[in-house]
């Protein structure tokens, strides 16, 4: 299941950077990069726009 936080960009509004977040079941996660890690979950060295982050995470997330 991927997991993607964070809502509604406005009109003017910068979009928030993102990191995929990886648990140790291999699953992958996205949240605002400015947000603490949450429990059980660990950044995975990248940090982009959600569409970057997420097209991140569709290449590296191969057994989904």
């Amino acid at each position: 299941m991927r997991t993607y936080h964070g809502g509604v960009q406005g009109a003017g509004v910068q979009p928030r950077r993102r990191d995929p977040g990886l648990n140790d079941e291999g699953q992958y996660s996205l949240w605002p990069a400015d947000l603490e890690v949450p429990a059980g979950w660990r950044p995975d060295g990248t940090t982009g726009s959600r569409d970057e982050c997420s097209a991140h995470v569709d290449e590296v997330w191969t057994d989904m």
